[in-house]
């Protein structure tokens, strides 16, 4: 298995970095450069000025860990591997480089890829994932999920504090998010500003190791952000900018998965949306503060930059909230991604073609002229596309349809201005979905009008299609045990 990571190296050593910003649940639709007029993101927009603005990227596995998992291994998850850990097999990114002669380094708040912090889910961040970086840092969120240090300062916080941030369901998970609420707000309500916030540590933290670097040559740095994700509490003025300053009811950080119907109202609703709008602000800011500090290092003139976000999320949109079910809508599956290359090709172009996270690997790996050895066995096989001829104009597109989904629950495919989405019927957190869906795009943005029984024979073509494609990925062995209901 070692054999399998030796790499050859295309030509002489230069100096050449890659840096990657992952913003956890940030909308593609929330973004100015994405055309969002409201929601103010200045940094991103002046960023993707700059670069090739992927008008059509989705994520093709939802939600955080299997989103990751395309991104290092380069491989589609929603056919094969549910939330899980990385296999002893998978070929990963980070140690690719790690072995071609990169400074590897990992800078990270985001809960599910520490180990140590959810001991009852296999974690992504295990073993021969930890192998591929050299330097590995956490901003500690951990609090939200087990009790604060008791070393640690924590505000007090009553029953009737946390009314103001949540609000009960009527199920058997209320007293579960209720504890949540009260460990985030115990730290929380101790912050002064945004400066505080988990954004603001972990990217203070990627500027420390940047400045620390005696050579700023041959670097991968992974910045992996748990915000704008819930909880939705930004520190003022961020958590004021988007609300309805008339708004009297709860502030509401976390809400319960599941429907809106019955739970949420339109005004509770509307300040969720606010809240989290102004996480993207204030994410926003410290992107900028980042991109900043690149420049003055002199990086922006040698180094691949990426920004992606994994997944969206649901604010009331299908009559969800949060990730009750991560059916492959538009709002869950269609990502924000921005790439700019060192010279300056593709600077303010917009590119429609359909692109993914499997292509994350395929495009650092052809920028750095890294080769892999050829593959073994089908599951050191790259599922992903290089997305540089792209972004150079050599070729119009790198697949003829976009592909996503979530795992043993729904698929979809995205051929031109057409969607179709299949279900497996399990049931999970509430009554799961038995009909397929198609829809038109260019005339339903938002996946409201199921037009499948109009368009019968198109949605079998699309089937097909899909099937097809599925059935010809070269599989990730060994498969994983079933879990989450029946196959599709």
């Amino acid at each position: 298995m070692i054999g399998l990571f030796i790499l050859l190296r295309i030509g002489g050593r230069r100096k050449i970095n890659v840096i990657c910003i992952m913003m956890d649940t940030w909308r593609f639709d929330y973004a100015g450069c994405y055309g969002n007029k409201k929601i103010k993101t200045p940094n991103l927009d002046r960023f993707a000025s700059e670069a090739t603005l992927f008008e059509n990227a989705y994520s093709e596995g939802v939600p955080t860990l299997p989103a990751r998992m395309a991104c290092f291994t380069g491989r589609y998850t929603f056919p094969f591997r549910p939330w899980q850990q990385l296999e002893t097999h998978d070929v990963l990114l980070s140690s690719a480089l790690d072995r071609a002669g990169y400074n590897t380094a990992l800078i990270s708040d985001t809960l599910p890829m520490r180990g140590d912090t959810l001991p009852n889910v296999r974690n992504y961040l295990t073993g021969n994932y930890m192998m591929g970086f050299k330097y590995v840092e956490w901003s500690d969120q951990t609090y939200f999920w087990l009790p604060r240090a008791p070393w640690l300062p924590k505000a007090k916080v009553t029953k009737e504090i946390i009314y103001r941030y949540w609000k009960d369901r009527g199920d058997h998970r209320d007293a579960i998010f209720r504890e949540r609420i009260k460990r985030q707000l115990e730290a929380r309500l101790l912050w002064k500003s945004d400066e505080d916030s988990f954004v603001a540590q972990t990217i203070k933290k990627a500027i420390a190791w940047l400045e620390r670097q005696k050579d700023l040559d041959h670097i991968f740095l992974w910045l992996d952000t748990w915000d704008p994700h819930e909880p939705w509490d930004p520190p003022p003025p961020f958590d004021a900018m988007y609300v309805d300053p008339n708004y009297e009811g709860p502030r509401i950080i976390r809400a319960s998965d599941g429907p809106v119907e019955g739970y949420l109202n339109e005004d509770e609703l509307e300040c969720i949306r606010g809240l989290y709008a102004g996480e993207v602000s204030m994410c926003d800011k410290w992107l900028g503060i980042f991109l900043k500090k690149v420049e003055e290092l002199g990086l922006m003139e040698n180094s691949l930059i990426i920004f992606l976000s994994d997944h969206g999320n649901f604010h009331g949109d299908h009559g969800l909230i949060h990730k009750a079910r991560c059916w492959p809508y538009e709002c869950m599956s269609h990502i924000p991604l921005v790439i700019r290359l060192p010279d300056g090709t593709g600077r303010g172009k917009r590119i429609d073609a359909f692109v993914d996270t499997t292509d994350i690997m395929p495009t650092i790996l052809d920028f750095l002229e890294i080769k892999l050895p050829p593959a073994r066995t089908s599951h050191e096989m790259l599922h992903g596309h290089s997305l540089l001829p792209l972004i150079r104009g050599e070729v119009d597109k790198v697949r003829d349809c976009a592909y996503m989904g979530w795992y043993r629950r729904a698929w979809a495919i995205r051929e031109g201005d057409w969607k179709y989405i299949i279900y497996s019927g399990q049931n999970f957190v509430f009554t799961g979905k038995t009909k397929p869906e198609l829809f038109n795009l260019r005339r339903d943005p938002n996946e409201l009008e199921n037009v499948i029984d109009e368009h019968r024979d198109l949605a079998d073509q699309l089937e097909l299609k899909l099937r097809r494609f599925i059935s010809g990925l070269p599989p990730t062995l060994p498969a994983p045990p079933p879990r989450g209901g029946p196959a599709i």
